[in-house]
């Protein structure tokens, strides 16, 4: 999830290009920190979002491959207030491993990226995600369409400022 992203759901606001405004957490103080990850799975589009319009990004961390993000450190609060902004399909808790003994942990759909029908994000919708994680897409993600944001290539990827990610040693996939 990109920073400006993240600031709609704990603020409150529009995220711009999307026709919904978020109320906000209970704590709208901004994360105490953030920083560029590479976990396991893919990421797919499916259904049809109401902020957006077009699919909404679903990650599978069964699947194989690797995606991308970005670790916010925020509150359990915070986290359960994001989680409650988000429509009921969202509906399973994923735990990444930890960080300095701090849980990493995001939501997604039960439903494998597998098993679902597919459909293509809206445009706005791909420029709030477009630059996530430390990590620029060297195409534009609308060449992905409905597939896995994870390109088919590392080389697709490319660190934005470092020469050797930070993150390196999350390369290998958590053990389950």
């Amino acid at each position: 999830m990109a920073a400006t992203r993240l600031t709609c759901y704990l603020r409150g606001g529009r995220p711009a290009g999307g026709n919904l405004v978020h109320t906000g957490a209970r704590d709208a103080r901004a994360p105490r920190a953030s920083m560029p990850v590479v976990i396991p799975g893919t990421v797919f589009f499916a259904g049809e979002s109401r902020i957006w319009g077009g699919g909404r990004a679903f990650y599978d961390p069964d699947a194989p491959g690797t995606v991308a993000a970005r670790a916010f450190l925020v509150t359990r609060e915070q986290f359960e207030d994001i989680h409650t902004q988000e429509p009921a399909c969202y509906d399973r808790l994923v735990t990444l491993g930890s960080r300095n003994h701090v849980p990493m942990c995001t939501f997604t759909t039960r439903a494998g990226g597998d098993v679902v029908a597919r459909n293509a994000p809206a445009p706005a919708y791909l420029a709030t995600i477009g630059s996530i994680g430390g990590f620029v897409a060297k195409q534009p993600l609308r060449k992905y369409g409905v597939r896995p944001w994870a390109p088919p290539h590392r080389s697709a990827l490319r660190p934005r400022h470092a020469t050797r990610h930070p993150d390196a040693h999350l390369r290998t996939p958590i053990s389950r």
